[in-house]
């Protein structure tokens, strides 16, 4: 997984918008907490040469949402990940589970075993060459979103 403090969380170091804590259950130090943003962008990247070869990978997000989250609702998310620059699939996810009529190919959380949500963000194939996995997430509708614990981008065998 990547850690939080290894994205780059667009305002992340402002604690206006962002701050760093330590929660129970996490796997990390710190956690990243959405305090508010109207511009929501992360980008996540790990070199292809610390994953397996010709296998197939899944990118989530890790997160939790706060009882007074705010914003996310019916927010579309886009999500691409890039390997070595070229955008291998395109995704809209949401962090939030409104209830309402799925859209093919939309994704929604799901909760972990460690009662964190995750959501996918896109899959890719490893095929072998010295690339950069690049997953960007990222909504600019000018809107506020607030209320969200990033653990980090999961990126696990399909």
């Amino acid at each position: 997984m990547l850690a939080p403090r290894n994205l780059a969380i667009a305002l992340g170091d402002t604690p206006y918008y962002w701050r760093w804590i330590s929660i129970p259950n996490s796997r990390f130090p710190e956690v990243a907490k959405l305090l508010v943003v109207f511009w929501f962008e992360i980008t996540g990247r790990i070199d292809s040469c610390n994953l397996s070869l010709m296998t197939c990978y899944n990118a989530l997000l890790v997160f939790k949402l706060v009882a007074n989250a705010e914003g996310f609702e019916n927010k579309p998310i886009e999500a691409t990940p890039r390997l070595g620059g070229t955008q291998v699939s395109k995704r809209i996810v949401y962090v939030m589970d409104s209830g309402d009529v799925v859209q093919n190919g939309d994704q929604y959380p799901k909760v972990r075993g460690d009662g964190w949500l995750e959501v996918e963000l896109g899959e890719f194939f490893n095929g072998g060459g010295l690339e950069e996995l690049e997953i960007h997430i990222f909504s600019h509708d000018g809107y506020s979103v607030g209320g969200l614990y990033v653990q980090g981008i999961d990126i696990r065998p399909c």
